[in-house]
Formats: C-alpha cells, sequence, structure tokens
C-alpha cells in the first residue's frame, strides 16, 4: 500500500502527536528502537533536518506494534532546536 504521510506543523500541533501517540499511552507496554543507521541529518546554521524510523515493540503482545518515521524541519531558537515541521508515516515494511 501507499505510505501515509502526515504533516504537523508549529508546537501544538506536534505536542498534540507526541501526547497521542499509541506508544505514549499509559496503557500500551511499548518499547521503542530506533537503529543508528536509520537516523540522518544535516545542519546549516540555525536550520537542520532530521530523519529517523522507529521500530515499536508491544511488550504483551510480543510483537511488533508499529514502525514509524519521523522527517523533521527544525530551528535553533535561543539556543535550543525546536521541530518546525513534522512528517510522520508508518513505514510500510522491514
Amino acid at each position: 500500500g501507499k505510505e501515509q504521510i502526515k504533516t504537523y506543523t508549529g508546537k501544538e500541533q506536534i505536542k498534540n502527536y507526541w501526547q497521542a501517540h499509541p506508544a505514549f499511552q499509559p496503557q500500551n507496554q511499548w518499547v521503542g528502537y530506533t537503529p543508528a543507521f536509520r537516523i540522518r541529518y544535516t545542519v546549516e546554521g540555525d536550520q537542520a533536518h532530521l530523519y529517523f524510523e522507529c521500530l515499536w515493540m508491544d511488550k504483551a503482545a510480543g510483537r511488533i506494534a508499529a514502525h514509524t518515521n519521523s522527517d523533521d524541519t527544525l530551528a535553533r531558537v535561543n539556543g535550543r532546536w525546536l521541530i518546525e515541521e513534522m512528517k510522520a508515516a508508518s513505514v510500510p515494511e522491514l
């Protein structure tokens, strides 16, 4: 199937995404694994691009619950790196 990419822009949309994600819900016992070789980034001054994948394991069910990626645009504001825009999607196959 075709990958569904969802874009989140600004603090509220990005914060809401992370707060609602199943991996961070207390009833779920998910463990995240981000392989180092699946992390890519570039930095140019106060702008950056970050891409990573995360494999979410459901401890209770003993299976992979989700395989996702995040493709992000970041900006350094007052010395802190902030995500300006995040594109989140499922990774179709391992």
